[in-house]
């Protein structure tokens, strides 16, 4: 669970806001008495002193925002556009349009200039072309306009000395400087190197910049046996993020994410050779799975919102199987052995999933009438089929905590509890005589299964403690051999990203 943070630049003590749980994508009042954010699919604000947060607008999976001394908002949204509420709250409208057909997917980070009606925004776009620092305005005077290539977060910054801007923008992986004329919109004079590295940066009129790093979240995968004893290691580190076996146990997918560019690609490997080779034209792919004779790979794409496939040996083409929708995000966590059936998970935020399900053959043409189970938590509950497509385990927060439970599919007649103390990203033994599943703790769990007088009974009990990286995109970190023996598991390497905070006094002093 993530939760907002206050310290002062005089002292090294963190006060951690109690009413701002799952927070992300903080942004400062222009007096600095109150702070805005993103949790649980809504935009809140709440004083900077603490207290209860207000609920501003619904806001699905926003990305940076800013508020301007006129009472408004900007917020951006993941895989869609700048949207815009008064800071007193109401519905929010859009005020950017994604050009889709140009290769745009998503408008994050926008920022007011001081006007308070002309504001910049980071186009996201897997053409280099397309990407950058654009400008629009409120009142949709000032035409889009880019005014930099970029490759990620912003700023707009003051020489306190000069009193002349700089944007500070991202540029191949460094951050580079350039003179900003806020009023005419238009940049001027050479671009310089600030910092030789990238990073989220936010920066205050004083001349005091701050920059948390951006770095590869490295990580490894490493085979297990029962015991939790290392017994390999597959490829070599990088930042994984989600990892599946075929059924035959001759294959490997897994999710690779590149932090700079934001890209995540599907990667496969016959097994014991290891050698891990590209798979998915698609660079915004996530959630692989594997089709039941182990010839083909589904996986999701998050900019288009499909669901697609691809048969491995030989290699095909990247097919589409159906429209998912880009909002709320859906991801397809497992197809079912006789391919009818698909289960997923309808995101509206890290904290609050449902698991739903859809029959892939119903003949539709308006896109996938998905059904609810009634089972709603946070990431990671993964449903999934049990081999035999009669059960489906998922994890849920009907206590109020993740725990993992199994219904009878599709009627759900049965909801037997498995989990005692906690438990998330549930995987299926090949035979259906167990469920593995983490526990809250991190260890990973087996649970004998057994199927009674009609009724499933569980029997669940501690393996080892995983050590597995935790944030995988929504999808699995660890996969299962077909006998229940062995673990592939994505296991923590490094967190550089999640620590390194640095504050710089003086900024323009580097372009010196």
């Amino acid at each position: 669970m993530s939760h907002l943070y206050l310290r002062r630049l005089d002292s090294n003590r963190l006060v951690r806001l109690e009413g701002a749980r799952y927070a992300f994508s903080p942004f400062w009042s222009p007096d600095s008495q109150h702070i805005a954010f993103a949790a649980e699919a809504k935009l809140k604000r709440m004083p900077a002193v603490g207290g209860s947060p207000m609920v501003l607008c619904d806001a699905v999976d926003a990305r940076g925002g800013s508020w301007s001394r006129n009472g408004d908002i900007l917020f951006g949204t993941a895989y869609q556009s700048v949207f815009h509420v008064s800071a007193s709250g109401g519905q929010a409208t859009p005020v950017t349009q994604v050009d889709r057909a140009g290769g745009e997917n998503s408008h994050w980070f926008p920022l007011f200039l001081p006007d308070g009606n002309r504001f910049l925004y980071d186009v996201k776009a897997d053409d280099p072309e397309k990407r950058g620092v654009y400008l629009e305005s409120l009142d949709h005077r000032q035409p889009k306009r880019r005014l930099v290539v970029a490759d990620g977060p912003f700023t707009v910054a003051l020489d306190p000395e000069k009193k002349i801007y700089c944007l500070l923008s991202q540029q191949t992986g460094k951050i580079a400087a350039q003179i900003f004329d806020v009023h005419r919109g238009e940049l001027s004079g050479p671009s310089r190197i600030l910092l030789e590295r990238p990073g989220m940066l936010s920066v205050s009129d004083t001349g005091v910049l701050v920059i948390r790093k951006f770095g590869q979240d490295l990580s490894r995968l490493v085979w297990r046996d029962r015991t939790g004893r290392e017994v390999g290691v597959l490829g070599g580190p990088a930042d994984y993020e989600g990892i599946h076996l075929s059924q035959d146990d001759q294959f490997v997918a897994v999710t690779k994410q590149d932090q700079v560019s934001g890209q995540s690609k599907i990667w496969i490997a016959s097994l014991p050779d290891g050698k891990l080779e590209p798979l998915s034209d698609s660079n915004r792919a996530t959630n692989p799975t594997w089709s039941v004779d182990s010839g083909t790979v589904y996986y999701n794409d998050n900019r288009r919102g499909v669901l697609l496939r691809r048969r491995v040996s030989p290699q095909g083409a990247e097919e589409v199987v159906m429209e998912t929708g880009v909002a709320p995000r859906t991801r397809v966590g497992d197809i079912s052995r006789d391919g009818r059936y698909a289960v997923a998970e309808l995101i509206a935020d890290a904290a609050h999933s449902e698991a739903v399900w859809t029959d892939l053959k119903d003949g539709s043409n308006s896109g996938p009438q998905w059904h609810s189970i009634d089972a709603h938590g946070k990431e990671g509950m993964l449903p999934s089929f049990s081999p035999d497509g009669r059960w489906l385990a998922f994890s849920s927060m009907q206590t109020g905590d993740p725990e993992i439970y199994v219904m009878d599919f599709p009627g759900g007649s049965q909801r037997v509890r498995v989990s005692t103390d906690g438990g998330f990203k549930p995987r299926w033994r090949r035979d259906g005589k167990e469920l593995f599943y983490l526990a809250d703790d991190g260890s990973m769990m087996a649970a004998k299964m057994a199927v009674i007088n009609g009724w499933m009974t569980a029997e669940p009990k501690r393996l080892f403690d995983a050590n597995l990286k935790l944030h995988t995109n929504y999808d699995a970190n660890y996969a299962v051999s077909s006998d229940g023996q062995r673990f592939l598991g994505i296991a923590r390497e490094s967190s550089s990203r999640d620590v390194d905070i640095q504050m710089v006094l003086n900024w323009p002093s580097l372009l010196l």
